[in-house]
């Protein structure tokens, strides 16, 4: 079984704010396939700045300088 963290701001991978997690279970035959940090209102708080912060420089951003990055 593997992880699934929030993927917040582009940078990396992270646990939920607290720490929650749930299973993600196939419906072939309801076996788990990964364990999923669950989102809270704290990491929506922090996915919502990331994008605030995203739009500031990408919104100033010509088509050449988002193409290299």
């Amino acid at each position: 079984m593997r992880d699934v963290e929030n993927f917040i701001g582009g940078a990396a991978f992270v646990d939920s704010a607290d720490g929650r997690t749930f299973e993600s279970i196939t419906p072939i035959d309801n076996t788990p396939i990964a364990t999923v940090a669950k989102g809270g209102p704290d990491d929506v708080d922090r996915a919502v700045t990331a994008a605030g912060t995203a739009f500031e420089t990408w919104s100033t951003a010509g088509p050449t300088e988002r193409e290299r990055s």
